[in-house]
């Protein structure tokens, strides 16, 4: 367990030093999604501090690629949470957002 936390780390720092904000967002949003996949409305419950938090960038730079993803059709945002309407298009956005 103690190898994949730190395998785990290493991985966000390196995303923190080499990838672009919109990737690096894009990846927790498809990540989240996964984790949420089971339930009915695939509603995440953290608000945008939370991803800018876990993505190492700022609420304001969050909010951009958020209304980017929303204007794309591939989340809806709501008060405290975000709702993923297209996971394999924020899965496909992750991959190739630059």
């Amino acid at each position: 367990m103690l190898e994949a936390r730190l395998r785990s780390t290493s991985q966000a720092l390196l995303d923190a030093l080499h990838l672009p904000a919109t990737t690096r967002v894009m990846r927790r949003l498809a990540y989240l999604a996964d984790i949420y996949a089971g339930h009915a409305s695939q509603a995440i419950p953290l608000t945008q501090d939370d991803v800018a938090s876990m993505a190492g960038t700022t609420r304001q730079t969050v909010n951009r690629i958020l209304n980017e993803a929303r204007d794309d059709g591939l989340i809806d945002l709501n008060r405290g949470r975000i709702v993923i309407l297209d996971a394999g298009g924020v899965a496909r956005r992750a991959r190739t957002a630059s």
